[in-house]
């Protein structure tokens, strides 16, 4: 099974505090960049990795996930 990482991207509000995380899809040998053949694909594993196996809370807190 190929290794999934989830990228997580903060999203500032004017006042440069965290207002929720952009989660972002990783997969392959590196965790800083994508390798996306197919964009639903890589957002369906994003969720399914970020909701059962991580956690979102352990994620992202009581921030918004976007």
């Amino acid at each position: 099974m190929e290794k999934v990482y989830v990228g997580r991207q903060p999203i500032v509000n004017k006042h440069e505090t965290i207002f929720g995380y952009e989660l972002l899809f990783r997969s392959g040998t590196t965790k800083t960049a994508a390798d996306v053949l197919d964009n639903s694909k890589a957002t369906a594993t994003v969720i399914i990795y970020s909701l059962n196996d991580l956690g979102l809370n352990n994620i992202i807190g009581k921030k918004k996930a976007l």
